[in-house]
């Protein structure tokens, strides 16, 4: 009797300290505080701040954590690379030893949760997750992200898009467009021309760079050409009877190779571009050899802007990548496929799941919602001495919870300020910082200062209205002229096989427009199958 009744008070000990913890933060359970500290472990990857500045378990973000919802970072280790870190991870997954904070892809997820590693956060979602970051950053996900977060019924993740509303751009050097005395190219056939047209009137080297990975690379490649013709490297489409086929292996992909190979052949792409890798583009970018590049966004920040011998800017025209005159069905590849939805989730082992969840209200209300946001504190910090802090960088846990396509929506609100309707900016603190931005750029021509205008280039090629980068990119998306990879789930014969597949294809690429391929397109696309491509062809589909 003595022994039960023993066991009884120590249970109602228990139970009184755990509602001691929770019993302050559930007055407000979206940012109240915790009585009793709350531990929080987590895993990280990357350097910390030089000479201790910070470091992840100290710095900006865990002192208001600590302070303000009394919960405490713990990092059980720092990879610093993505290899360790995938291997330390791997490893945490068969020992046991996992974080409270929990990001995964969808075949991990799919095993801690069958294992039942993972926490079911369907009442916590409910209770514990505040309006603005369920309503306007989680419920906007695409519905196969959302549904993606359930199993049975039951919510084990807080889930984000794997797809993106960003593709390649055409950067055009504008003093050698007017050298030749040529308007914007309306097609990639015009477009291919006038990087003929600098090379045959002495401006540019070449019409194009390559390196040695042909596609793929954000830097430059044949993305950009490849989509004018319909033609999409790395996804998975519908073709014409209906189901999925590997967009390279398609006649489009052919015939982009066939200009390729006649624009080497005439001298109009380095002759050494398969050995060549992105710092020799950088060269030829600096050195003034090429005029025009078909690339990712961040170019726009890096290598360019580059100047002329007196300092000033030398002016780039970005466009749409353009469709060719044959194209008739003309879309331009997003990122991300339904395979590659991130899945944040909680270790079922974790005491006070919503405590990791207070984290995530914080970072959101702080970053992204207008009524909330302190983007002076938490996002970009300007110091006395001028210099800029990206304190949102030393967040431990997930750093973005951004409403789905946040870039090129604000590509759409800046040039709609512009215009004077500055109502929008209100909407997201990235609308009034990007405006602000390029606001700084404009202010810097008018004054004429070279150094300002050097420094702010990039942002207002971002952002800076019609003509910029992401309002691009919102034309594009309004009028619904993204194309995404229709895989929906990976194998584990798709992991196994497919670098080696994509590896054949490049290779093969590589010789084909070097004139060093014996093997014909159609002897490619049967090898591709014959290498295992035929059974992932089988499966992709029979997994839609």
């Amino acid at each position: 009797m003595m022994k039960r009744l023993l066991t009884l008070l120590l249970a109602l000990c228990m139970l009184l300290s755990v509602s001691a913890i929770t019993a302050g933060a559930e007055d407000d359970p979206y940012f109240g505080r915790f009585e009793e500290p709350v531990t929080v472990r987590v895993v990280v990857n990357g350097a910390e701040g030089e000479d201790g500045s910070w470091t992840w378990e100290d710095n900006e973000w865990t002192r208001e954590w600590l302070e303000r919802f009394n919960i405490k970072i713990e990092v059980m280790w720092n990879a610093n690379t993505d290899e360790a870190y995938n291997t330390k991870f791997a490893m945490a997954m068969l020992t046991g030893e996992l974080p409270d904070l929990l990001v995964l892809n969808q075949k991990q997820f799919r095993e801690l949760q069958a294992t039942g590693k993972l926490a079911d956060l369907t009442d916590y979602y409910d209770n514990n997750i505040y309006p603005y970051l369920r309503e306007k950053v989680l419920e906007a996900q695409p519905e196969a992200a959302q549904q993606a977060a359930f199993v049975d019924g039951r919510r084990y993740a807080l889930t984000t898009s794997g797809f993106g509303t960003v593709s390649r751009s055409v950067f055009i050097r504008r003093d050698y467009r007017e050298a030749v005395g040529a308007e914007l190219p309306t097609t990639m056939e015009e477009l291919i021309d006038l990087g003929k047209a600098f090379v045959d009137q002495g401006l540019a080297k070449y019409a194009f760079v390559l390196t040695d990975k042909v596609t793929g690379s954000g830097y430059t490649d044949m993305q950009a050409v490849c989509n004018a013709y319909g033609a999409y490297p790395g996804l998975w489409i519908e073709g014409e009877d209906g189901k999925l086929v590997y967009s390279p292996t398609t006649e489009n992909m052919h015939t982009v190779l066939d200009i390729f190979k006649g624009l080497y052949n005439d001298g109009y792409i380095q002759p050494t571009f398969a050995t060549e890798v992105s710092d020799n583009v950088t060269a030829y970018i600096k050195n003034g050899e090429v005029g025009i590049l078909g690339s990712d966004f961040w170019v726009a920040t890096w290598p360019l802007p580059i100047t002329y011998e007196d300092g000033s800017v030398i002016e780039w025209d970005l466009i749409s990548v353009p469709a060719s005159e044959t194209n008739d069905d003309f879309h331009v590849q997003g990122t991300g496929s339904a395979s590659s939805i991130t899945y944040i989730c909680v270790n079922a082992e974790c005491e006070h799941p919503e405590a990791v969840l207070r984290l995530f209200n914080h970072t959101c209300s702080v970053n992204t919602d207008p009524d909330l946001q302190e983007t002076d504190r938490f996002h970009t910090v300007k110091l006395d001495d001028g210099t800029e802090v990206s304190v949102h960088m030393h967040n431990p846990t997930v750093r973005y919870w951004s409403v789905p396509n946040v870039n090129t929506l604000t590509g759409w609100a800046v040039k709609e300020a512009l215009d004077g309707n500055t109502q929008y900016l209100a909407e997201q603190p990235h609308y009034q910082q990007q405006y602000d931005n390029v606001q700084k750029y404009l202010a810097a021509v008018e004054a004429g200062d070279k150094d300002a205008i050097r420094a702010s280039w990039g942002s207002y090629k971002l952002f800076g209205g019609v003509g910029s980068i992401f309002y691009n990119f919102y034309e594009l998306y309004h009028n619904d002229l993204f194309i995404f990879d229709a895989l929906t789930e990976k194998s584990e014969d798709y992991d196994r096989l497919w670098g080696a597949l994509t590896q054949y294809e490049n290779t093969f690429y590589v010789n084909y427009i070097c004139g060093t391929e014996e093997t014909t397109f159609d002897e490619f696309v049967q090898g591709w199958m014959d290498m295992g491509g035929a059974l992932l062809t089988q499966q992709v589909n029979e997994g839609r």
